[in-house]
């Protein structure tokens, strides 16, 4: 298969595992114009505080497990050992995540009491804690799913799982008016039903058999990324934590709004790029073209996470006008920057090529460490200042930070001669575009973000071409794709 054919590949797969993922991720999104609607901005940010919270310790005892079967997975070329590396993986969680539980109904009366000044909100944690501890476990099998790249059945799980969710959490908020324990209820459901569905659709490929061997290389691999996620979730949360203890839960329900908007560019780039990527790196680790096929990789996707980046904040405005209400219109502002930052996460986890083969993890935990202690004195001197648009500034220029450091440890490791040149060439197109495009006013809504998003769908790929950011070849490439497919479609008709 030459390095085109790989990329087709790379790209099916990754668009496939990306709308699966995107699917259990989206719900947040999906339900806005519901919340915005039936929860006050700062009931909707108490929730956010509620959900980033779950999310925070959740990641301390995943142990790293689900990195770690990935590796060991791929040691392995016969199914038997493969699936004995599935069932230990599996085995591992199934201690730690009753564990992680009990810890939860056990501190939610204290952890309340620090987030909202009362223990009223301790059932409430419960909620989020069997949640996120069902997530965490169902990582196992989707990671089989991911690995054997069974995209179809994998997103139609998914597909499944969030119909009800949906279900459950409108029915909840509406007919019974529970409020914010509405979306906590419906996700406990949807996780519940996701453990089972999954657990029986990936028993075939399952060895029952535990290996203390495999079970310390998984544990060996994973653990030092433990802090890595610690950090990386602190991230995600610092703005919220510090907006809530120096101004009021309005500002966190704001700022959250537009994470839970920007976090589109997760469904749609990074999350699809983490899911896919493992297993497509680790497949050609052994190739000869290996090096090529990772260089054009980081550059690939730097273009389609500047376009994400674009078809997200160019029209922010628009659409947050449209589908929330009047009082979570201000959050558009400060869509941007966090989108950005989001991009630059994802392009993080095709860099980390190095480390991963190589099993240097710790530099992950590494260079985590040092930009979480870099996002917390950020949010600390910035939300003082400026409140939301601080909050907002820490989260772009820290994961820019954790992207830089990640492509100078990854480069130490296993050198990449990744073309710089032309990735920031993207970056400084993707600015000229967002800065021109969002000067475009109709004084109509619906009417700016068609015309903004149909420009963007034509002109950043059009200026790609004519900038000369693809080289002579890639452009051959592209214009034979496009004639073959004019051609195939005049035949048609």
């Amino acid at each position: 298969m030459n390095l085109f054919e790989k990329f087709k590949s790379a790209g099916k797969h990754t668009i496939i595992f990306g709308i699966g993922t995107s699917l259990q991720q989206l719900l947040s999104f999906v339900l806005i114009p519901l919340y915005t609607v039936y929860f006050p901005v700062d009931e909707y940010g108490k929730l956010g505080l509620i959900i980033i919270t779950g999310q925070l310790f959740s990641g301390i005892f995943s142990l790293g497990v689900q990195a770690g079967l990935f590796r060991s997975f791929y040691d392995h070329k016969d199914e038997k050992g493969r699936g004995v590396v599935i069932f230990t993986s599996y085995m591992i969680l199934v201690i730690a995540i009753p564990a992680y539980i009990a810890f939860g109904t056990v501190s939610s009366d204290s952890i309340s009491h620090i987030l909202f000044k009362t223990k009223d909100f301790s059932h409430y944690l419960d909620l989020i804690f069997i949640s996120t501890g069902l997530s965490v476990l169902n990582q196992i099998p989707l990671a089989a799913f991911r690995a054997k790249l069974q995209s179809v059945k994998y997103i139609i799980i998914q597909l499944s799982v969030l119909l009800l969710t949906i279900g459950v959490i409108i029915v909840l908020v509406i007919v019974f008016e529970y409020g914010i324990v509405s979306v906590l209820i419906g996700r406990v459901v949807g996780q519940s039903l996701s453990f089972l569905v999954l657990t029986i659709s990936i028993s075939k490929w399952l060895t029952f058999k535990i290996s203390i061997p495999e079970a310390r290389k998984i544990l060996n691999f994973g653990l030092p990324l433990v802090p890595a996620n610690l950090a990386l979730f602190s991230i995600n949360g610092f703005g919220k934590y510090f907006l809530n203890h120096y101004l009021d839960l309005y500002s966190v329900g704001i700022y959250n709004l537009a994470f839970q908007i920007s976090l589109v560019a997760s469904y749609l780039f990074s999350l699809p790029l983490k899911f896919a990527w493992g297993p497509i790196f680790l497949s050609q680790k052994d190739d000869s073209n290996s090096g090529k096929f990772y260089e054009k990789a980081l550059l690939y996707a730097t273009m389609l996470g500047s376009f994400v980046f674009l078809i997200i904040s160019v029209p922010a405005k628009e659409y947050i006008a449209i589908i929330t209400t009047k009082d979570y219109h201000q959050a558009y502002i400060f869509l941007p920057l966090i989108t950005s930052g989001l991009i630059f996460k994802g392009l993080i986890e095709v860099v980390n090529v190095g480390v991963s083969l190589k099993r240097k993890t710790h530099y992950i935990t590494l260079y985590a460490v040092i930009t979480a202690i870099a996002s917390l004195g950020l949010n600390l001197f910035l939300i003082k200042i400026y409140g939301v648009w601080g909050a907002s500034v820490a989260v772009a220029v820290t994961y820019l930070l954790m992207f830089l450091l990640s492509s100078l440890f990854n480069s130490r490791i296993m050198y990449v001669a990744y073309d710089w040149v032309r990735i920031v060439g993207v970056f400084a197109l993707s600015a000229i575009l967002f800065f021109s495009i969002s000067l475009i006013d109709t004084s109509n809504s619906f009417l700016n973000l068609i015309i903004k998003i149909l420009t963007i769908f034509l002109l950043f790929p059009i200026l790609l071409y004519f900038t000369k950011i693809f080289s002579k070849q890639e452009r051959r490439k592209i214009s034979e794709f496009i004639k073959r497919k004019v051609e195939n479609f005049n035949s048609e008709q």
